[in-house]
């Protein structure tokens, strides 16, 4: 009685290989198909046998036994057996009419074979067709219920598994697919094949300022507008944070390329209207054109790298990959390597530029400039490693490290030359040290080990570091302003520099670039107007103005006459080691102090 059940799981399994499309079936699968459809057939022939509707030898029922066994011995010892442990794709699992046929076929044929039992009286047989018949209609119901159910399962988890769930676009993984496929299907010596890496600039902000929600939707109508108008075979997809990537299947040269970025990154210059209200947003856009033997892996690295090249030279832009960027990221990535091991090293030290009054040239204070001397490349300038101890968070513990050096300096100095009690020293602050709440706390901290005064302590910072997220940013300095360490803004000039800027943050004294100080060159010119509205501003806030880069005895006697309270330059001092502080502040005159390497 149980054989019809065994047989219907058997046909069903059969199906549900047999069914398999989309990829060459293996060795393997042609085995165990045979060996199943030898085990059904065994079945039938054994219930026609057994039903008296035929007469066969027991040799004879037994052959297809014994070719079932020896196929399936064979197709678990075929290499290819691994095959059949691959998941099916969805479009493999769906209920199809002949698995469905062969399904009901299969059950009819244990019904007809008890039917023709020459025991049952015809109205027995009536009854028994009619159970049975409803029996195997609902088991075929059911089997296509189940089917389509697992087929639809299998779609939902192969989606999930292959696109973004925020955007709806495919994700890292159906990209590398799509492009590895574009890579092979070429025949040309150059695949026609371009990958366009895209990330929104300061996307943080949004996220900071109008919450992540807004920041998702933003994301989504950004994903809706960068797919707009893609041609057949490219591909848009989102990998990430704010980075989609676009592949088109079909450029001519690079040239086309930087082209089709181009449009993307100006597609950002219409708003996007989110909540009613309009949102600009810009992107930075890196490009990589395959070549001879490229792979997937490749391309998205290579067009990753050409975009932060595109963010290195001031966002809002486009850049093409060269092998020269392969090159920096590699030293870059050594850099970083070696940076991780510069401080424990003993590797990085701080030196000291001293900050004079203009009127009568009496150092005031020094600020701390940190220094890296590499044992192979030598001495390292801080606007390379100092971008990567940001990007690595190293930052923040070589900038507690340099707040800790500068108090312990500037005790020593108190201690060993009379007068300096006054002195301050002045430490940048970078953007992670700004977002961190701790900030106050360490500083506080530093000046109570060494016994200073609060106020002789003075963070510096930049225009633009502010704007990044100005308002964690107000919060964290009133914190330390209230502690009463002195706030100094650096590069004052280049940035936003309006009265109500200068009003919002609460600082002590405003650093008045460089390349203002250096276009000093007569009555009229355009510097000279600008310092001057910046001391105007200054002045009216009652904040003090450091002149940075004094380089010339003609810019130091401009600076004073227009009102600039103190001066920082080469012209008084270049940056000493802080055993030669104590000679500076004993000198007289500039040029008393002789460039040394600190």
């Amino acid at each position: 009685a149980c054989y019809p059940t065994v047989s219907v799981f058997l046909v069903a399994l059969t199906a549900r290989i047999a069914a398999t499309s989309g990829r060459r079936p293996s060795p393997a699968q042609h085995l165990l198909l045979a060996a199943m459809s030898a085990l059904l057939v065994g079945d039938v022939v054994y219930m026609v046998v057994d039903a008296q509707l035929v007469d066969l030898p027991e040799r004879l029922v037994d052959v297809p036994y014994a070719l079932a066994y020896l196929a399936f011995s064979l197709c678990v010892l075929h290499p290819s057996m691994r095959e059949l442990t691959v998941p099916l794709r969805s479009d493999e699992a769906g209920p199809t009419r002949g698995r469905l046929v062969l399904v009901a076929v299969s059950l009819g044929i244990p019904t007809v074979v008890l039917l023709s039992r020459r025991a049952f009286s015809p109205g027995d047989r009536e009854v028994l067709a009619l159970v049975v018949g409803g029996l195997t209609t609902a088991a075929v119901w059911r089997v296509f219920r189940a089917l389509r159910a697992h087929a639809e399962a299998e779609a939902r988890l192969a989606h999930q598994a292959t696109h973004d769930t925020l955007t709806g676009l495919p994700n890292r993984a159906l990209l590398a697919e799509h492009l590895e496929r574009l890579l092979r299907r070429t025949t040309a010596p150059v695949p026609p094949v371009a990958v366009l890496f895209l990330d929104v600039d300061r996307f943080k902000l949004v996220n900071d300022t109008g919450g992540h929600n807004l920041g998702d939707e933003l994301l989504v109508a950004i994903a809706r507008r960068f797919s707009e108008g893609i041609g057949p075979g490219d591909l848009v997809a989102r990998i990430g944070g704010d980075e989609f990537v676009l592949v088109l299947a079909s450029v001519a040269d690079e040239a086309e390329a930087l082209a089709a970025a181009e449009q993307v990154r100006r597609g950002f210059e219409r708003p996007f209207l989110i909540r009613g209200a309009e949102i600009y947003a810009s992107a930075s856009v890196g490009v990589a054109v395959a070549g001879p033997g490229s792979d997937a892996e490749t391309l998205v690295r290579d067009a990753d790298t050409a975009m932060y090249q595109a963010k290195a030279a001031g966002r809002d832009g486009s850049a093409l990959f060269d092998l020269s960027m392969r090159h920096r990221v590699a030293e870059r990535l050594g850099l970083e390597q070696d940076l991780r091991n510069a401080l424990a090293a003993g590797e990085l030290r701080v030196a000291y530029q001293p900050v004079v009054q203009l009127a009568d040239r009496r150092v005031l204070g020094f600020e701390a400039l940190v220094r890296w001397e590499h044992p192979r490349v030598g001495s390292v300038p801080p606007s390379v490693f100092v971008p990567v101890a940001e990007d690595t968070g190293l930052i923040g513990e070589i900038g507690t490290w340099v707040v800790e050096q500068a108090c312990l300096s500037l005790a020593a100095w108190q201690r060993a030359v009379p007068g300096a009690a006054g002195l301050y020293v002045g430490v940048n602050l970078s953007a992670r040290q700004l977002r961190d709440p701790g900030l106050g706390r360490m500083v506080t901290d530093a000046l109570g080990r060494h016994g200073l005064a609060p106020s002789t302590l003075c963070l510096e910072l930049t225009e633009s570091l502010l704007m990044d997220d100005p308002v964690s940013a107000a919060e964290v300095l009133r914190g330390v302003r209230d502690a009463g360490v002195r706030l100094a803004l650096d590069d004052f000039g280049t940035g936003y520099s309006s009265l109500a800027y200068l009003r919002r943050f609460p600082v002590d004294e405003v650093k008045i670039d460089r390349s203002f100080v250096e276009s000093l060159a007569g009555p009229d010119s355009a510097g000279e107007s600008l310092v001057t509205a910046i001391v105007a501003m200054a002045a009216a806030l009652g904040v003090a103005t450091v002149a940075e880069g004094v380089e010339t005895a003609g810019e130091a006697r401009r600076l004073a006459e227009l009102g600039v309270d103190r001066g920082q330059g080469y012209f008084y001092c270049p940056p000493v080691s802080p055993e030669r502080v104590p000679e500076v502040l004993t000198a007289r005159g500039p040029g008393r102090c002789a460039p040394s390497r600190p």
